[in-house]
């Protein structure tokens, strides 16, 4: 009876032995790759769920797929259980249950990132978590055309879910934003000032969501670090920083041929030194169209080139309008200060992006007559 106690006792013993020893080897497994986890949660995942180190490590070397798809994932603030399910449902890793584990394990609930993030579904669990811990949020090309106005690039965030064009719009138009950036500007009546010019048109990448303050502060900086460029040359004319990028947003409206650039400006010179009014018909139609745009339509009238209320109207005031009317480039700026010598003081669409340049009233009227010759052929789909 002895020997049968013994040896039942020897039997239990060995097996909790065993039992401990494996136990205690799990422990390992899961201890000495994540040192810093916590151990109270290693031991419940051991003793209480069976969970073997070797399920994480198969979980840790298995994509979810072998076809590569980038995936755009908008990761919320919520609990980490929450996000694993999630992360699983848009097929970018195999188990929400083991990728909290591996979470867990390393013991960084709180260092998961929220935002909207970029994936790709050939990743393994440590990559995709990767992109979480570091936050590093996606970015989206925004590309603003040459010329156009702060209401159309308004538009263009909106559209690219960047930021509200109502929002963008109105800081646009605040009397404190031009303030804070010291935009210095006449006061002429029925002139509202904006930061129409001082805009940069170029490409862009924003986070979704950018604040529109922080947009408008990238396009300022990219206008004043061109302007910078060309601050000497600037001393040599008696303009401030609003005179030249109004003069360039006309010549920046006036032709879209780089070539014409220098040419349009002599135009300009040589009437603002003859005391000659400009007579651009943009500078009307910026405010015929509420600023939304100053491409041509055939809205514009007689009454429209003859109305006094409006401060833009270049065929009434002498001189150049109070203020841009679009976000020139660098080329359009590089005009105003290096025009081409000339003796210009007309030019008129070809009708083909190019213009005709005349020094006197008969010839512009006959390169005028011509132009509307090409327009009506144009329309009645003749060549």
């Amino acid at each position: 009876m002895k020997k049968i106690v013994f040896y039942l006792f020897l039997a239990i013993f060995m097996t909790i032995l065993g039992v401990s020893v494996y136990y205690f080897l799990q422990y390992k497994k899961f201890v000495n790759p994540y040192p810093q986890a916590s151990k109270s949660y290693i031991l419940k995942l051991i003793f209480l769920e069976g969970y073997r180190y070797s399920n994480l490590k198969s979980f840790l070397e298995t994509k979810n797929s072998d076809k590569k798809e980038e995936k755009i994932l908008v990761i919320p603030k919520k609990p980490v259980h929450q996000i694993s399910t999630l992360l699983e449902k848009e097929g970018l890793i195999k188990s929400s249950k083991e990728f909290l584990i591996l979470i867990r394990v390393k013991n960084i609930d709180r260092m998961i990132k929220t935002g909207e993030f970029q994936f790709s579904t050939d990743m393994k669990p440590e990559e995709v978590l990767d992109v979480l811990l570091a936050g590093k949020e996606v970015q989206f090309k925004v590309t603003f055309p040459e010329n156009i106005t702060y209401i159309e690039m308004g538009d263009i965030l909106e559209k690219a879910n960047i930021t509200k064009a109502s929002t963008f719009i109105k800081l646009c138009e605040s009397e404190e934003i031009l303030k804070k950036y010291d935009i210095k500007y006449e006061i002429k009546e029925n002139y509202k000032a904006t930061l129409e010019g001082y805009l940069y048109p170029e490409t862009y990448y924003f986070k979704r969501n950018t604040p529109a303050e922080e947009i408008i502060n990238r396009l300022i900086s990219s206008t004043r670090e061109k302007l910078e460029l060309f601050k000497d040359k600037l001393k040599e004319y008696s303009w401030s920083e609003h005179e030249l990028l109004t003069f360039a947003s006309l010549i920046g409206k006036e032709t879209g041929t780089e070539e014409e650039l220098s040419k349009v400006s002599s135009v300009f010179h040589n009437r603002l030194k003859r005391g000659i009014l400009l007579q651009t018909d943009p500078t009307v139609i910026y405010m015929v169209t509420d600023r939304k745009s100053t491409k041509y339509h055939a809205g514009i009238t007689k009454k429209h080139l003859t109305d006094k209320t409006n401060p833009y109207n270049t065929y009434v005031y002498k001189g150049l309008p109070p203020g841009p009317i679009g976000n020139p480039n660098v080329r359009a700026i590089q005009a105003v200060l290096y025009p081409a010598t000339t003796s210009f003081i007309f030019f008129v669409s070809n009708n083909d992006g190019t213009h005709t340049f005349t020094t006197n009233l008969e010839d512009h009227e006959k390169a005028v007559k011509e132009y509307w010759s090409k327009v009506r052929k144009s329309q009645k789909g003749e060549k």
